[in-house]
């Protein structure tokens, strides 16, 4: 155990669940204690143990079970079963509003909380100066805490937490609260306590985060412990969760039919009808649930339905019934790699006559930072009129310069004449970029050669 920060043992925590105060009354006060109560399971059987010096990330959804770990860690909850043993000790920024009293100072909580830990007032006036400079909120220092903002309480409480000396810190997601300039500073001191060889926590949501900070990562799911690995393979496994997909790599090693490739290829700005051989008299006995069988049959795609990630809106007057990203060899991927070139697409089927239109595309990461968009209008091109139960392709070449993340497409088609929009799917399209060769990091790859000479 000496090199183990953290051992977690077959941990369950279960709460009491009641429909009303009064059957809690009446569970207490039966003679024949009748359960009037239901059991939430919100942690069953984690086992974990942490090594020294990591840095490891929990990530869930909400009400995965994180906040309620961290706090049986942290002995703030004790576990229905199982043991948890800690070797060290442990400083918590858990959630906003735990661990201060509200009714005092921000200065007597600094007290308050080296006391409970165990740190006597003479070692704690050596920090408070440290403590109080590093939060950096002025003379509200001797304020009441219930008079603060969220981002003075998160600047005091991680001060506090950082400045007593701990083996082992535990943040869960309280830093989103502080602005950008503070954020950094935190940052920046978690990665002296990595140097130093300190054990970190770090619950988040930020897949970025969790990548670039942890050398470890978990992911939890309904209480349940479902995955341990390197952070980049859980938040991938994360995001798989959280948006109902199954991706799956297409390799180019893979075998594909001359019928398959012919299927997803795509040529910019094509148009086609629904059955070239019909007039627009037999068009007009289709109605729009028969335009749309014969369009899927058509085109050999089954219907693309909006996953829990997408927001979609439009008049309906025409639909976007298929979109992807296409490899140079006109194969469908969802897998990307950073500095080659892919096709975006995507296929609208109209319901009614239209004469000018506006097509574009966007890109979105996962915080839903716009991070490109383009348009037929931004590029100059004229998208041609289109009749009722026509099926409109287009694409667009582009360089996928993008840093290895993951990302979000979305496609509009919008009537130019009346600016109503058609069919806008937002985040429709979920896509990971990877990269051969580390070369650097951030939101781009500029694709960097470095040359070193004496002058």
């Amino acid at each position: 155990m000496t090199d183990i920060a953290i051992s977690i043992k077959n941990v369950s925590k279960s709460f009491r669940m009641y429909n009303s105060p009064a059957e809690r009354l009446k569970e207490l006060l039966h003679p024949f204690k009748k359960k009037y109560h239901k059991d939430f399971w919100a942690l069953r059987d984690i086992s974990l143990e942490i090594p020294k010096g990591a840095t490891f990330g929990i990530i869930g959804q909400n009400g995965s079970g994180k906040s309620t770990l961290l706090q049986v860690i942290c002995g703030i909850l004790q576990p229905t079963a199982g043991s948890v043993q800690v070797n060290g000790r442990i400083s918590a920024l858990l959630e906003l509003g735990a661990g201060f009293n509200r009714d005092f100072t921000g200065r007597e909580n600094v007290f308050m909380n080296g006391a409970v830990i165990g740190i006597s007032r003479d070692e704690m006036e050596e920090r408070f100066e440290r403590i109080a400079e590093f939060a950096d909120i002025g003379h509200f220092i001797d304020q009441p805490v219930k008079t603060y903002s969220s981002g003075m309480y998160v600047r005091l409480a991680f001060s506090v937490a950082i400045n007593v000396d701990p083996d082992i810190l535990i943040v869960d997601e309280a830093l989103a609260v502080g602005d950008i300039k503070f954020q950094r500073k935190c940052f920046s001191k978690l990665e002296d306590f990595k140097e130093a060889n300190k054990t970190i926590l770090f619950v988040s949501h930020s897949h970025t985060t969790i990548n670039n900070l942890c050398n470890a990562a978990i992911l939890l799911g309904g209480g349940t412990l479902l995955m341990i690995d390197e952070p980049r393979a859980v938040t991938m496994h994360y995001h798989q969760l959280m948006f109902g997909e199954d991706i799956a790599v297409t390799a180019k090693s893979e075998a594909k039919t001359s019928m398959e490739a012919e299927q997803d290829s795509v040529n910019l700005s094509s148009t086609s009808t629904i059955n070239e051989s019909m007039t627009d008299q037999d068009i007009s006995k289709l109605d729009d649930k028969q335009l749309r069988q014969q369009a899927f049959k058509k085109l050999g795609i089954t219907e693309k339905k909006s996953t829990s990630n997408e927001l979609r809106h439009g008049s309906g007057d025409a639909e976007i019934i298929d979109f992807g990203i296409l490899d140079r060899a006109g194969f469908r991927v969802n897998y990307l790699t950073s500095g080659d070139s892919y096709s975006f697409f995507f296929r609208t089927l109209f319901y009614k006559d239209f004469r000018k239109l506006f097509l574009a595309f966007v890109i979105r990461d996962v915080q839903g930072i716009e991070l490109f968009y383009t348009n037929t209008e931004i590029l100059k091109i004229s998208v041609p009129g289109q009749k009722r139960g026509s099926i409109m392709q287009i694409g667009a070449e582009v360089a996928m310069n993008l840093a290895p993340g993951q990302y979000f497409l979305s496609f509009v088609s919008l009537d130019s004449e009346s600016s109503n929009y058609l069919d806008r799917r937002l985040d429709a399209f979920h896509f990971i970029v990877r990269m051969p060769n580390n070369n650097g990091g951030g939101f781009v790859n500029l694709r960097p050669e470095m040359q070193i000479s004496n002058i």
